[in-house]
């Protein structure tokens, strides 16, 4: 008889703990776009201890944010959020862009999508606290941008410390134009 082997590879490593945990921490107040974005970065032990002289390599992504919401219907799953949509676009009433909604009916035509843009990115050392920040400033993309409402800044970091063990982290900003 015939039998076919089918050849392959794999590759089987052992588990480890993490030792460390890495957070990408973001600001207290709200953000308004065109100000200048501290992020902090943070890596610790889970006992506790910092993880001071380990190294850190950070990228800031930037894509544009629209946030609409529309009242639930029970054929949204097949037709689309918004698909019930009962309400009139009173543009011509004064100040109605600022509260309005626009009623859903561009969902039909092909939406256009932007892909991240790469703000920033860069290797450095976390201090004897065990931490680094990240400075982002958003009055570039005020400029450029100026119809977008809103920014979504996320940040991935990767922090190695001396037994050359990789822990990745992430966290994102919503800068908004009020």
């Amino acid at each position: 008889k015939d039998r076919y082997y089918n050849g392959g590879s794999f590759r089987l490593e052992e588990y480890r703990k993490p030792e460390f945990e890495v957070k990408v921490e973001s600001p207290a107040e709200p953000v308004k776009l065109g100000e200048i974005i501290n992020i902090p970065v943070k890596a610790s032990y889970y006992s506790g201890d910092a993880l001071n002289g380990a190294k850190i390599k950070y990228k800031v992504t930037r894509t544009s944010v629209t946030d609409v919401f529309y009242p639930f219907y029970e054929w949204d799953w097949l037709y689309g959020n918004g698909s019930a949509w009962q309400g009139y676009d009173y543009v011509w009433y004064p100040g109605w862009r600022s509260w309005g909604c626009i009623a859903p009916f561009y969902r039909w035509y092909p939406s256009r999508y932007s892909p991240p843009e790469l703000i920033s990115e860069g290797e450095s050392v976390l201090n004897e606290s065990g931490s680094y920040n990240i400075v982002v400033d958003t009055s570039s993309a005020l400029k450029l941008y100026p119809s977008a409402s809103a920014h979504k800044y996320q940040v991935s970091a990767e922090v190695t410390d001396s037994s050359r063990r990789t822990i990745d982290g992430s966290g994102s900003v919503i800068a908004s134009e009020k």
